[in-house]
């Protein structure tokens, strides 16, 4: 009898821990930042990967003098965008120095590296801003860009 109640209180424990790992594993998918990937699926020059994420009318937006440019509009004119974009400059890469998200929205600030038609490498600065609906990408503004930080 005592070997019963002892497999049962054990069998008992193990099913309440694993439920426990997967609350905590589905708090992880939760907290994971969109912007972050979209911004690892651009440094791989991931075009495909980083439509995904991304909502069909996804907006890409610059903003600089008080104007706001939009860039794309929907899914299609950024696949479109990126294709050109990734062969006009193949070495494009940006690194995430800060992200927070608030809401529905994640602000970061992303420093662009490339190389100029001479080889020399170049760096810009920007803060961007990341809407977020229904688990994807819906607009993205990019504002004047700026020296970065040492």
């Amino acid at each position: 009898m005592i070997n019963s109640q002892f497999i049962w209180v054990l069998l008992i424990l193990f099913l309440i821990s694993a439920c426990r790992s997967d609350i905590k594993k589905s708090k992880l998918v939760v907290s994971t930042n969109i912007a972050e990937q979209f911004l690892g699926a651009y440094n791989a020059h991931d075009e495909s990967q980083m439509l995904k994420l991304v909502h069909p009318e996804i907006k890409y937006m610059y903003i600089h003098d008080n104007q706001v440019y939009t860039e794309t509009q929907n899914k299609e004119a950024l696949a479109d965008f990126l294709v050109n974009f990734f062969q006009t400059n193949p070495k494009a890469q940006s690194k995430l120095l800060s992200s927070h998200l608030e809401g529905p929205f994640i602000h970061q600030v992303e420093q662009a590296l490339w190389q100029d038609e001479s080889g020399e490498q170049k760096s810009q600065c920007s803060l961007s801003v990341y809407e977020v609906k229904q688990q994807l990408i819906i607009n993205v503004w990019y504002f004047t860009t700026f020296k970065c930080p040492k």
